[in-house]
């Protein structure tokens, strides 16, 4: 059996091979010439490197697997942050562990399950890019009690539990893009939330209405509709905006999936954007430059989400899930398009 003391690092080291080296050689993939192949595993045997999971989490009670549960993995967004956490564990010294998720549609007993799965799994890691619902925040709250689980949200906060959390920076994001809306001469701008228990929401909405005070403009809270992040609440959200309010001259939605809901209303009613009705999100659209007209949206990278977000999460484990938490905002940038009602193509780095 393998020494405990012995780590991927160390192989690599030794071999004079890099780690994701050592661990291409361990799965046996292609694209690895014999002779390094074959220095590698005169290396493991020489050390006395053990690397298989299941024989080391029997000797030592550990499973080196981590989870990630997110709402959707049709959305781009979250795709690319589940790519880039298997990328950064395979190049790391952590690509000895396995990566496993769990898609949710955004419904908290959908979470309640998968966190119950990659307990019973014994994950020694856990990202959640939740819905913040209470019952999910008391699961989580439990779960840290109990388990020693080190846990990373991504994202959403997770009420007040202390964990760490990666996300863009909403309030900035939405006061940029409003005040260029505002800018455009637009006061009466509808704006489209996600679900009001949610911190990206809150922060998105408390940036829009800053904008309005710094301004001195009173905000009607009229213009403030409701969605559930995807495309078909967006939609309904529009068609209610359209129903209530005929001087809307601009509209916000928070999120990519439901500025397409409300873009397809307002191509649907033949309404052209934005000579009748602008257009701006928060998180841009996959090709959204190639849209007609083309969009108007924040840009975060959601794979550097997911990328940081794998990064502390095994950094803790390593810890023994002793190390303060930590909250990472990262930068984003404002893409002007012509779907807000300005001409030119530019942008504006936060």
């Amino acid at each position: 059996m393998g020494d405990k003391s012995v780590t991927l690092k160390d192989v690599a080291k030794a071999a004079k091979v890099s780690i994701s080296t050592v661990s291409r050689v361990i799965r046996d993939y292609e694209y690895i010439n014999d002779e390094t192949k074959e220095k590698v595993q005169q290396t493991i045997r020489r050390l006395n490197y053990e690397p298989n999971a299941d024989a080391r989490r029997l000797k030592y009670g550990r499973t080196y697997t981590i989870g990630f549960i997110f709402p959707d993995i049709s959305n781009p967004f979250f795709s690319n942050a589940l790519k880039a956490a298997y990328n950064y564990i395979q190049s790391s010294e952590y690509a000895h562990y396995e990566l496993l998720f769990y898609n949710t549609d955004g419904n908290p007993a959908r979470e309640k399950k998968a966190l119950e799965f990659f307990v019973g799994r014994q994950m020694e890691g856990i990202i959640i890019a939740s819905s913040g619902s209470q019952m999910i925040i008391d699961h989580v709250g439990q779960i840290i009690k109990e388990k020693n689980i080190a846990f990373v949200a991504m994202d959403n906060k997770l009420g007040d539990l202390d964990i760490d959390l990666v996300t863009s920076d909403n309030h900035i994001g939405a006061y940029q893009l409003t005040n260029h809306l505002l800018d455009l001469d637009h006061t009466a701008i509808a704006v489209i939330t996600g679900p009001m228990n949610e911190s990206s929401s809150i922060e998105r909405l408390s940036g829009f209405q800053a904008a309005f005070n710094d301004r001195a403009i009173p905000l009607d809270t009229s213009l403030v509709f409701h969605g559930e992040w995807t495309k078909d609440s967006g939609a309904e959200a529009m068609r209610e905006v359209l129903r209530k309010r005929s001087d809307v001259t601009a509209v916000f939605g928070f999120n990519n999936s439901m500025s397409m809901g409300a873009l397809t209303v307002l191509k649907n009613k033949n309404l052209a954007v934005p000579d009748d009705i602008a257009l701006v999100s928060f998180d841009d659209v996959e090709y959204g430059d190639l849209l007609n007209p083309a969009l108007t949206s924040t840009s975060t990278s959601w794979y550097e989400l997911g990328r940081v977000s794998t990064q502390l999460l095994l950094e803790k484990v390593a810890k023994g899930n002793k190390a303060p938490s930590r909250l990472i905002r990262l930068p984003l940038e404002i893409i002007i398009r012509e779907s807000c009602g300005f001409n030119k193509s530019s942008r504006l780095f936060n």
